[in-house]
């Protein structure tokens, strides 16, 4: 299983000052909270890519410097987080969290004319209705899950009846609304739903949902939760014997909630990735699978999509700022704008009108219990079921336009 390490790193206060001969950057992440799983991937993802690029001479000659802050996934601390990176002279933030902290910082990094790189948040509005120039995002986000799912449910699995338990929030609501529309479940009376106030509490609420679930008894049960909420509905589920009558689909997997949640109730769970350990040798990207190699090496743990995210993130803005030899936000906004490249799978490329990543999306499956315990490291917990394209999954330019309103382009 996977070891608790980087914890040191996360607790850093964040007194570093930019040297003469070193270039900062700022990472913002939630320790607690409904997204503290991932926080620990993306740290470590984050400080192998800058090694990496120090390992070959840096940024522009200069060294280059990771400083890591909490944001205990509090909107406000986030921006404060940012605010101090601004007056440490970094030259770009990446941070992460829930949906509101996301936008909140990424607005203030625009007001001191700082790049924000959103490193693990999936929700439309981040690119879409809140999107500016000053923000990019490099994993997919939920219309590209939706498509995803949508496909292969429709060639594997048509004519279901699904339920969904989601989060009452934007980002679980944007879920709820693609699944359903790429999965034909409209239909609020066939398809039922229950909301979860984030901030809701109490084991007799999630009895009373799965009581709700065992009546309706849909074929596919949709769970965008995060957190608590979802390993209590996950619990709750499996001791009221629901785990083996019905498909559960959990959008956005990661080998952390596999953990947290635990190997017995987690096998057959279906979700999305946009990258696993296995890609790089599916793709042939060597630089993937040395990826791979070298984080194993230093964390003896496999990679997840959020840790290969955070590496791409750092890696592709020190790649923007060799291109131009600048380090201003307007430079590396034009360098990432349209770039295509390969790093650790196939073909990736960021859109100039909403500064979108657009990649390669992966349905898949957990495997079961007794093949993760005989695998390797007892950690190879995905089968990839199904590969949809990335321009096939991302959203047009035209339903973008929608989302946006009046505002058509980026701030």
């Amino acid at each position: 299983m996977r070891k608790p390490l980087l914890i040191c790193v996360l607790l850093m206060a964040g007194q570093l000052a930019q040297a003469a001969d070193s270039v900062l950057i700022g990472l913002s992440l939630p320790r607690t909270g409904h997204y503290r799983a991932g926080a620990v991937d993306v740290a470590q993802g984050a400080l192998l890519a800058v090694d990496d690029i120090n390992a070959q001479g840096g940024v522009l000659s200069k060294r280059l410097v990771l400083d890591i802050r909490d944001s205990g996934s509090n909107v406000e601390q986030a921006q404060r987080n940012v605010t101090a990176f601004a007056a440490q002279g970094a030259a770009m933030v990446m941070g992460g969290g829930s949906t509101e902290e996301t936008i909140a910082a990424g607005r203030q990094a625009a007001s001191q004319r700082m790049l924000y790189l959103a490193a693990f948040n999936h929700a439309n509005e981040i690119t879409g209705r809140d999107g500016h120039r000053h923000l990019f995002r490099e994993p997919a986000n939920d219309w590209m899950t939706a498509q995803a799912l949508g496909q292969y449910l429709a060639w594997n699995r048509p004519n279901q009846r699904y339920y969904y338990v989601v989060s009452n929030d934007g980002w679980g609501l944007g879920t709820e609304e693609g699944l359903r529309r790429t999965t034909g479940s409209q239909d609020k009376a066939r398809h039922g739903f229950t909301r979860i106030a984030p901030d809701a509490a109490g084991q007799k609420s999630y009895q009373q949902v799965v009581d709700k679930i065992r009546k309706v008894r849909p074929d596919m049960l949709v769970l965008a939760l995060q957190g608590h909420h979802l390993l209590q509905m996950m619990r709750t589920l499996e001791s009221n014997g629901l785990l083996k009558e019905l498909q559960v689909i959990i959008p956005h997997l990661s080998p952390a909630m596999i953990e947290e949640i635990g190997l017995h109730s987690m096998q057959g769970v279906m979700g999305v990735q946009s990258w696993t350990w296995r890609v790089p040798a599916l793709e042939k990207s060597p630089r993937g699978e040395r990826f791979v190699r070298d984080y194993v090496a230093r964390y003896q743990v496999y990679p997840g999509s959020m840790a290969a995210s955070a590496y791409a993130t750092v890696v592709q803005w020190a790649e923007a700022a060799e291109r131009t030899g600048k380090l201003s936000a307007d430079a590396i906004i034009g360098a990432l704008e349209r770039h295509e490249y390969q790093l650790l799978k196939g073909v990736q490329h960021w859109r100039d009108f909403d500064h979108q990543n657009v990649q390669d999306v992966y349905v898949v499956q957990v495997r079961e219990r007794s093949a993760i315990l005989a695998s390797p490291m007892r950690q190879d917990y995905f089968s990839i079921l199904h590969r949809m394209d990335g321009a096939e999954a991302a959203q047009t330019f035209e339903d973008w336009q929608k989302e946006r309103g009046e505002q058509l382009e980026l701030q």
